[in-house]
């Protein structure tokens, strides 16, 4: 997906963590949204619609990657800097998944 500026000139994501893991666990933002304020976690949403937790960390960092070449096109990152946040998104990614949806690199979940 694509980062865009907000009215402040801050760059935002363009489709949320929580829009990207609810796709991949087939459910609506709304319901997983609903689930986590609930105390489940983002694994446990998946594993409770047959969806592999791997399956999510891999569409979270998948999407990291592209927000961070998108803030290296738009000149906010350099390629060394987006690099080095690279290195981080899979410990990131699992975070979240055992966790809650806290926000991405570059930007901030829901």
């Amino acid at each position: 997906h694509v980062v865009r500026p907000d009215l402040l000139g801050q760059l935002v994501e363009a489709v949320s963590d929580a829009s990207v893991v609810a796709k991949v666990i087939g459910i609506s933002e709304a319901d997983l949204t609903t689930a986590l304020q609930g105390g489940q976690t983002i694994a446990a949403v998946a594993m409770a619609h047959n969806v592999n937790f791997q399956v999510v960390i891999d569409a979270l960092v998948a999407d990291g990657q592209s927000e961070l070449d998108a803030q290296v096109k738009a000149g906010t990152l350099t390629q060394a800097q987006a690099d080095q946040e690279k290195t981080e998104l899979v410990a990131r990614a699992t975070d979240q998944a055992n966790g809650s949806i806290r926000g991405g690199p570059g930007g901030a979940g829901p």
